[in-house]
């Protein structure tokens, strides 16, 4: 079984409403921060793999970055 862990960000240039809605409410409520972004991690159990075909299906390339890590063979 390979466990993969992948993890996703905005591409640099592409707005995050998210984040920024998150760090607005915790400024509003007196936590210091100047930034907050928001990602995904997908962590998936597979017997067989082909990471461009799985990234694929869950990652919208145009929009964010990933990265693919091993975690176990």
């Amino acid at each position: 079984m390979t466990k993969l862990k992948i993890s996703t960000r905005l591409r640099n240039g592409i707005k995050d409403v998210e984040g920024d809605a998150i760090l607005k409410k915790l400024q509003d409520i007196g936590i210091d921060m100047t930034s907050c972004e928001v990602g995904q991690v997908f962590y998936i159990d597979m017997k067989q793999w082909d990471e461009q075909q799985v990234c694929d299906i869950l990652v919208n390339d145009l929009l964010y970055d990933y990265t693919v890590e091993l975690i176990d063979a």
